[in-house]
């Protein structure tokens, strides 16, 4: 596949390139950040119940599963949504949500 072939188009618009260097990604919509939310839900629900209820794990090895399970359901989201630590951490990320009920609006 040649490089002509992939040239913006009405159908086929340029690629995007974010700060985390993804070329290409789609921004992530309210929907896949409501499904991730979503799955933290059911995972906060999940891990205490299997672990320290039906397992009956010591409290040392349960804390280091859950911190395991939420490090790396927070790893898979910035992963898939194509969100930067840095941007995350400092708060300079703006919004980058396409809806724009929730992008950040300046006073």
């Amino acid at each position: 596949m040649s490089s002509a072939s992939l040239a913006p188009s009405p159908l086929r618009p340029a690629a995007k390139a974010w700060p985390d260097g993804a070329v290409g990604a789609e921004l992530a919509t309210a929907t896949r950040h409501l499904a991730w939310l979503s799955a933290g839900l059911g995972l906060s629900f999940a891990v205490p119940y299997l672990f320290a209820d039906r397992l009956d794990l010591g409290k040392d090895l349960y804390y280091g599963l859950y911190g395991a399970a939420v490090l790396t359901l927070c790893a898979a989201w910035m992963r898939d949504t194509h969100q930067s630590l840095a941007a995350l951490v400092s708060g300079a990320g703006g919004g980058r949500c396409s809806s724009a009920g929730l992008r950040r609006r300046s006073p």
